[in-house]
């Protein structure tokens, strides 16, 4: 039981990241954070684009 609990947990943990990733990588192409290069550069991290955020 103490497992199933730990994988939901888990689970909805990933599920909230990638959302998160999802909306960082669409607010980026919007240009909604900022310029697309300095956006890109402050909040993508090492990706090349925003939809190599995305996927």
């Amino acid at each position: 039981m103490i497992f199933t609990k730990l994988i939901t947990i888990a689970a909805w943990i990933v599920l909230v990241g990638s959302v998160l990733r999802i909306i960082t990588g669409l607010g980026i192409a919007t240009e909604f954070l900022g310029p697309y290069e300095e956006a890109l550069r402050r909040y993508g991290g090492t990706a090349a684009s925003s939809g190599a955020i995305i996927d």
